[in-house]
């Protein structure tokens, strides 16, 4: 049975491959993001005006994700680690105080659970919440003037992208056997 089985390799440096993959995919993404965007029926003025770092804050959307699955993917006590690990290695690539971080990754951790328990669909909310951050204005109906707020096809454009970028972490835990550093 030599050779078999899935390799080692310490939380810390995984975490560190996770954060600077996420950065940079988020960065190489965001192009393709917008073309996905473009061929929806949206105003197209919407997608000129996400800001310069939009890069930035879909990649806290996305991390927040990934942190929510943390507690269903690993034991109690390493999901902590790692979530800790990755929110403060995070602030540090991008220059921005933990506490910052966590504010923002709280306030999607938030929505997610309200959503679950309300019955509807979590990454709904992330990306409603995603679509505010971005600083985009809210969409009203013509037809509804009292209906008003982000745009519902703008927001499921959001939703398919967030769920198309998720999921590393179970991708990382089925191909390696992530543990604890010695030190």
């Amino acid at each position: 049975m030599f050779g078999f089985g899935k390799k080692k390799i310490y939380e810390e440096v995984i975490v560190d491959s996770f954060v600077c993959a996420l950065i940079d995919d988020m960065k190489d993404a965001f192009p393709w993001l917008i073309e996905q965007l473009d061929e929806l029926p949206i105003e197209k003025d919407i997608l000129r005006s996400f800001p310069e770092n939009s890069h930035d804050i879909i990649a806290i959307a996305n991390l927040s994700l990934e942190l929510i699955s943390l507690p269903n993917l690993f034991q109690s006590d390493q999901a902590k680690r790692i979530r800790e690990m990755a929110i403060n290695l995070f602030a540090m690539h991008k220059e921005i105080k933990t506490e910052k971080l966590l504010i923002q990754i709280e306030s999607y951790e938030r929505c997610f659970n309200e959503y679950i328990e309300a019955g509807l669909n979590p990454i709904t909310a992330v990306s409603e919440m995603l679509y505010k951050n971005l600083g985009l204005k809210d969409f009203q109906s013509q037809q509804i003037p009292k209906l008003k707020g982000p745009n519902p096809i703008l927001v499921e454009g959001l939703s398919i992208a967030l769920t198309s970028f998720s999921g590393r972490w179970k991708k990382l835990k089925k191909s390696y056997k992530i543990v604890k550093s010695k030190t």
